[in-house]
């Protein structure tokens, strides 16, 4: 809104000076109307017609009223009776005071605007009457009430007849009424008779005659129950007040106005209710239409005239550019609020006549509160209401129009101000189900939390979200269905234009935090695409709390400390993120140990998982886990393996989160088992199960976010703590894994950086040492926090076997008697890997008790030239002491390896068993052994070993391949090996190599054994004994033909039978079998087979089986047909 055409209400009116300062009593509000009629002096504004109609508007309802009692007194209206409308507070005394002025002294009233209306109502002379006034509020049961005569006389009576009858004509008004002309009361209520009688006195002084009744209920209520009385007084009074509106209705210039209805709304129980009813049966039978006094549009002009500078009230077009400004903001805050220029101008129209009040507060105090709250009291509750909230507001309020936030206290304050404090004072005695509530209490809770909402949204600077609550809460009465509807929040706090977004923010701010907001109202709330809600479209406070201030409620006296304890201990124990991959990584892990006598001190890697009693802070661990670092079983048992063990501790603002969270879910089952007996519906039931899924999922993201806290020994031998970043999707333990500062590898190390000067800088060997334990090394990485933190043992004893097997150094294991077992280029067991006695020697220092005879190969062995063989006495020599230098020209170095010492025996026993097993070739002079154990004494340190042999390919056999092994077709096998040799060079072949390749020739069919030779396989020393050569061929005549021919060089097979055996079923079997690498080998050759089915020596078949066989023998094929 502009600064220069909108001023707030108390800039452009003024409230008056008596209500300002507090000379205007609250109690002022309430007309009493038997200070009037007796003339008490004590109440001057009712009494003194000045200072009355100075205050007073005359209503449209009063006017007519006036006007038709004056029509009455003057004689010329039948209508005698008339009841004003039964509403509590709702002008009925006010009314009646006010023609008590106008008719008891009408040619005396003051020249005021509001006489003047109604002068002007009523027309021509004002009739002046007698005036008897009733006031049963006043009618004490037993000592009566002063009444005051005509003439100034005063006397205290107890009969409402005798009242009125003082009232009208004095002593002689008491005498019409009794048999015996006395001037004293009667006991008996009068018949309609006497009362008319009585009614026409005042005519004979040329007056008219005018009854009031006010308060009826106040007197007749408690005069009905009294228990011995009571029914007997009520049948007496219902006749008199039967007589009396009979004696009324006869005589023409006598009116009766009642008010039945007592003021005090607790008169209002059945008894009263019933009474009600049959008194308004009997004035219904004489009376007119009721009259309601005060309607709702006539409340903004009495407001202004009671309680604002009349002076300031006079111009309404000062007014105007508020309103204009008003309708504005409202239309812009709410687009339904007038959309159309029609619907602007009928806005426009009614804040200007209701300003400076906003006739939306005034539409719910006028319509629900005095319908329902009885205490309110319609008229005079709206007039104390705005009396004290424009008396508090006026210095502070910059609003355009004095509606919702002049409820509030002065900025700054957090108690409740008077009106508010009044209204819901109004409340909490009017509530009808259950006892009553303490709303002072529930509105100032509310009110904090719309102030912390409106502290998060500087836009919001009119205070609206806390003109929502107390715009909910006068919605929200009387308790029941009544709400507020989302526009008629914006209606209410929408008047100075708040930004839109930021307000919607606020009023959900506030809903968030809620103790009493209805929950089913709450769900009204639309749902967006993305999940989210939006602003509640309809808002109700009750008196019950919501689930959220039960939940508040179990939080802070439900929930107690050692059940948040063991809850959050549990949730930590099952949570799996902590531990996953732990295990499977090779890591120890130990969750939740009482102690660090439970975490072995073994070397092995240990991750420890410590509860909330050992918080800890980055740059600062709990004793509790510093003692896990450092001890065993106390200060006296110091943990060796410092460098195995890693520690996750939560930390000390995350564990009090994961503790709030714990809270959070246990008090919302506490709320669920409060709710367990009743009967709950379901939008609640469904936000309860919400919340409470909710907050377990919050106890597991807390507790993942509290363990974030790493306590471990740093590489200066100090415990050190320091906080890793948790990522959701990633187990606990891999993060810190991957920390650098954790410093745990799961790399298995170089074995290389095991050894003195490798540059590793691990140290782990004294300089005066040549042997070392391996379980020392090993142990080393689990006690020096200078060296990396080794996830699994086995990775070390790895490297060390990966070393040994690489011949970076030697172990060796001492047995029993002294001797050692070594490795070296070989694998070592697992068993004795692990043996705490096992050794790494420096291979200068070490002494080989054996040689694997695998390192006997070519190229297995670095430095030894295997291209001319390598002499025996080479390898000796290799074995003594030896250092290799291997150059590495692309790297620009040169390594030097030495070479472990083994005794010669060892040498030669290695150079057998390789010989044997075909990795090596042995020659000694004549002698070539390979594939068998050279005999005693071939083994020298003048034998050379030679890469193992190629095999003799049977083809090579032939005369055509080796024809110095040939003569006259035939051959030795002598002569064959002899052949060989010369071929590749050497003096003799190895006789293995020699007998396989003519054991192969044999079986193909390449070679023979001539008849009359040595038998085959034989010794090499009998070579010269087996005589070769080539297959027969059958001649050319068939297999008829006598005899086999020898094969001919050079000569074809296309005729002759290559091959001839005897075969029986499983061999041919067989043959079929492998008839494919048969036709394969015979390539573009086409093969016949000539078979001839034969019985064993001795067996004969009978004709049947002869028959079968025949058959199926013809079946399988044509050929035998």
């Amino acid at each position: 809104m502009s600064a220069n055409t909108v001023k707030s209400w108390a800039q452009i009116v003024k409230v008056r000076e008596d209500v300002r300062t507090g000379q205007l009593s609250l109690q002022e509000f309430a007309a009493d109307l038997f200070d009037v009629v007796n003339r008490t002096g004590k109440r001057p504004l009712y009494e003194d017609p000045t200072k009355f109609f100075s205050l007073s508007y005359a209503t449209g309802a009063q006017r007519d009223i006036a006007a038709a009692t004056a029509e009455r007194l003057r004689g010329k209206s039948d209508k005698a009776i008339r009841q004003l409308e039964l509403t509590y507070g709702g002008g009925k005394t006010h009314t009646l005071v006010t023609l008590t002025h106008l008719f008891r002294e009408s040619a005396a009233l003051p020249e005021l605007p509001a006489v003047k209306e109604f002068v002007s109502a009523m027309g021509g002379e004002l009739p002046k009457a007698r005036v008897a006034a009733v006031c049963f509020d006043k009618l004490d049961p037993e000592l009566g009430v002063p009444a005051r005569s005509p003439s100034g006389e005063q006397r205290t009576l107890k009969h409402p007849w005798s009242i009125i009858a003082f009232q009208i004509a004095g002593a002689d008004g008491l005498r019409v009424l009794r048999a015996d002309g006395k001037d004293e009361e009667r006991d008996t209520p009068p018949r309609d008779l006497a009362l008319e009688k009585l009614l026409e006195m005042p005519g004979k002084e040329g007056l008219a005659t005018l009854i009031l009744f006010d308060e009826v209920l106040m007197y007749a209520g408690e005069m009905a129950k009294d228990p011995i009385r009571g029914e007997q007084f009520r049948e007496q009074f219902l006749n008199f007040l039967q007589s009396l509106t009979q004696a009324v209705a006869k005589v023409s210039t006598a009116s009766m106005i009642v008010s039945l209805l007592a003021s005090d709304p607790k008169r209002d129980d059945p008894l009263g209710r019933q009474l009600l009813s049959d008194m308004s049966n009997i004035m219904g039978r004489k009376e007119d239409e009721p009259f309601q006094p005060v309607g709702k549009d006539d409340v903004a002009e009495i407001l202004r005239r009671r309680l604002l500078d009349p002076d300031t009230i006079k111009d309404q077009e000062a007014f105007r550019a508020n309103v204009v400004a008003v309708v504005k903001a409202l239309s812009a805050t709410d687009p339904e609020f007038a959309k159309t220029a029609k619907q602007r101008d009928d806005r426009e129209k009614q804040y200007l006549a209701s300003f400076p009040f906003d006739p939306a507060m005034m539409e719910i105090f006028y319509t629900k509160w005095t319908s329902g709250l009885p205490l309110f009291q319609r008229t005079r509750g709206v007039l104390r209401s705005f009396a004290v909230a424009l008396r508090d507001a006026e210095t502070w309020n910059t609003a355009p129009i004095a509606g919702a936030s002049i409820l509030l206290a002065q900025p700054g304050e957090d108690k409740l101000s008077p009106a508010l404090s009044d209204l819901a004072g109004v409340a909490r005695v009017d509530q009808v189900d259950g006892p009553p509530q303490d709303w002072v209490a529930i509105l100032q809770g509310e009110l904090r939390f719309a102030r912390e909402a409106q502290e998060q949204l500087p836009a919001l600077k009119g205070r609206e979200v806390e003109q929502a609550v107390a715009g909910t809460f006068l919605h929200s009465q009387p308790q029941g269905a009544n709400h507020a509807r989302i526009t008629d929040l914006y209606s209410l706090v929408g008047v100075s234009k708040p930004d839109k977004i930021a307000l919607e923010k606020g009023l959900q701010s506030w809903a968030t935090r809620s103790w009493f907001l209805d929950e089913m109202h709450l769900d009204s709330a639309d749902k967006r695409a993305d999940g989210s809600r939006g602003v509640p479209k309809t808002w109700r406070l009750g008196f019950q709390p919501n689930l959220k201030q039960m939940h508040d409620d179990a939080r802070v006296n439900r929930v107690g400390k050692s059940a948040v304890d063991e809850m959050l201990l549990d949730e930590i124990k099952t949570a799996k993120w902590l531990d996953a991959g732990a295990s499977t990584l090779g890591a120890r892990v130990h969750k939740l140990p009482t102690g660090p006598d439970q975490v072995p001190n073994d070397g092995e890697f240990r991750y420890v998982i410590l509860g909330p009693n050992s918080q800890s802070e980055s740059g600062k661990p709990s004793a509790s886990a510093v003692r896990f670092c450092e001890e065993v079983t106390g200060p006296h048992n110091p943990r060796s393996a410092k460098n195995a063990i890693v520690i996750a501790a939560p930390d000390r603002a995350g564990m009090a989160q994961a503790q709030e969270r714990v809270k959070d879910y246990l008090a919302w089952l506490e709320v669920k088992a409060q709710l367990s007996s009743q009967a709950v519906d379901p939008v609640r039931s469904s936000m309860l199960d919400s919340a409470i899924s909710g907050a377990k999922k919050d106890i597991a993201d807390a507790i993942r976010q509290a363990y974030c806290i790493v306590v471990t020994r740093g590489s200066d031998d100090s415990v050190i703590a320091f906080k890793v970043t948790v990522d959701p999707a990633k187990p606990l333990f891999t993060t810190i894994k991957e920390d650098s500062k954790s410093r745990i590898t799961d790399v298995a190390l170089a074995p290389d950086a095991l050894l003195p000067g490798s540059g590793s800088g691990f140290d782990l060997w004294r300089e005066d040492e040549d042997r070392r334990r391996v379980k020392t090394i090993v142990g080393a990485f689990a006690e020096q926090p200078k060296l990396p933190k080794m996830l699994r043992r086995k990775d070390l004893l790895d490297t060390v076997a990966n070393g040994c097997e690489q011949g970076l150094f030697v172990l060796s294991l001492q047995r029993p008697d002294g001797s050692a077992r070594t490795w070296w280029r070989t694998q070592i067991d697992e068993e004795a890997l692990n043996d705490d006695a096992l050794e790494a020697v420096q291979n200068p220092a070490a002494i080989l008790d054996s040689l694997d005879s695998n390192l006997l190969a070519p190229s297995k062995l670095e430095g030894l030239d295997w291209k001319n063989g390598v002499k025996i006495a080479d390898l000796i020599s290799y074995f003594d002491g030896y250092v290799l230098t291997i150059d590495h020209p692309e790297e620009g170095w040169t390594e030097q390896k030495a070479i472990p010492r083994c005794p010669e025996g060892k040498i030669f026993e290695a150079v057998g068993i390789a010989v044997k097993a075909g990795s090596a070739w042995l020659t000694s002079g004549t002698a070539s052994i390979w594939g068998e154990l050279p005999p005693p004494g071939i083994v020298s340190k003048t034998a050379v070993l030679r890469t193992p042999p190629q095999p003799i390919d049977v083809s090579s056999l032939t005369p055509e391949a080796l024809p110095d092994a040939w003569s006259g077709g035939r051959a030795t096998a002598h002569s064959i090996e002899q052949a060989v040799a010369a071929q590749r060079g050497v003096t003799s072949m190895p006789w293995k190599l020699v007998e396989a390749a003519i054991t192969g020739a044999l079986n193909s069919g390449f070679l023979r054994i001539r008849p009359g030779a040595a038998s085959w396989p034989c010794q090499s020393h009998e070579a010269a004994a087996v005589v070769l050569g080539l297959p027969e061929v059958a001649p050319a005549g068939g297999p008829n033909s006598p005899g086999m021919q020898e094969a001919v060089p050079n000569s074809t097979y296309s005729q002759a039978g290559f091959r001839s055996g005897v075969l029986d079923s499983s061999q041919l079997t067989e043959l079929v079998e492998a008839m494919g690498d048969v036709l394969a080998a015979a390539g573009n050759l086409t093969l016949r087979f000539k078979v001839t089915v034969e019985f064993a020596e001795d067996e004969t078949p009978t004709p049947e089986v002869a028959a079968k066989l025949g058959a199926a023998l013809n079946k399988a094929t044509e050929a035998f047909g």
